[in-house]
């Protein structure tokens, strides 16, 4: 492994809110280069315009329709994670994060806490292992063992999910499903292992095609299946619906979806010690966000 570049990547996956695509990008615009996937259901034009003459702003031109929950959000990932590799850019990190996170941390804090290339910020829940609560193991390793298939159309998708469909190749793959927050930050070494090996893996990207929220499992699996688990942050052993207990580097507030973040929830994200917080929003989180750069 050669000496990593004082650069650090952030992919972004944004659909909505272009100005918070630009308020997150200039908080930090530092040493940093961007990765940019836009649904390709909505108009790019937007965000070109918003963002347009920056040299450190590279965008996926292969653009996905992405629908939550389906096999897509792994293919604009995995289109994210190409693109910067053919950079060859060594970056001293590379950061998984939304159109609508912002940092709480400084970018000096987080150079120093990124620097650290013994740490992998990715934690992982193991759907094989025995668990205290065996309905949420049931739960979670329904979501490989049937089929499903969210890119398509509501019916289909119902049909699917009443049939218990049996994902047939899930029996052939030998080792443990993991799955997590799909928002994490890997050293460069680290997801270039993962790209590579998950792209070689046939057997578990066919699983993963017909399986439920893929984009929390790709890269868990093939990582906490490798000699790099024992550089995560953390396994998790018990885990509640809000699921804050998977999120390496977010917080944020779900219940039935994702919390916009206001001036009332400071002091949760504080208390956190999460470097960056989700899901926050021009013209709805002003307050909070004038508080966040006052304390960064």
């Amino acid at each position: 492994m050669g000496k990593p570049v004082n650069r650090i990547a952030y992919l972004i996956s944004a659909y909505v809110e272009p100005k918070s695509l630009v308020n997150l990008i200039n908080a930090l615009d530092e040493n940093a280069d961007f990765f940019i996937h836009i649904d390709k259901k909505v108009d790019i034009n937007p965000f070109l315009s918003e963002l347009k003459g920056r040299e450190n702003i590279f965008w996926v031109k292969n653009r996905q329709s992405v629908h939550w929950g389906g096999y897509s959000q792994v293919v604009l990932q995995l289109e994210m994670i190409k693109l910067m590799l053919s950079k060859n850019i060594e970056y001293l990190r590379i950061v998984n994060i939304t159109g609508t996170d912002y940092p709480v941390f400084s970018n000096q804090k987080l150079f120093e806490m990124f620097s650290d290339q013994s740490k992998e910020y990715i934690l992982g829940f193991d759907c094989n292992k025995q668990n205290n609560d065996l309905s949420i193991k049931k739960d979670y390793i329904n979501k490989f063992k049937y089929w499903y298939n969210t890119d398509t159309n509501k019916f289909i998708r119902f049909i699917l999910t009443r049939l218990h469909m049996p994902n047939f190749q899930f029996k052939n793959y030998k080792y443990d499903f993991y799955f997590g927050s799909e928002y994490w930050a890997l050293t460069y070494d680290c997801i270039k292992y993962v790209y590579n090996t998950y792209m070689n893996d046939k057997l578990l990207q066919t699983v993963l095609k017909n399986s439920y929220v893929p984009s929390e499992a790709w890269a868990h699996t093939i990582f906490f299946n490798s000699e790099y688990r024992g550089q995560s942050v953390g396994e998790v052993q018990t885990i509640d619906r809000r699921l804050i207990e998977l999120s390496p580097i977010s917080y944020f507030d779900y219940d039935q979806k994702v919390k916009v973040l206001l001036e009332e929830d400071f002091d949760a994200i504080i208390a956190s010690n999460k470097p960056f917080a989700r899901k926050i929003v021009v013209g709805k989180s002003d307050s909070l966000i004038n508080r966040i750069n006052v304390m960064r």
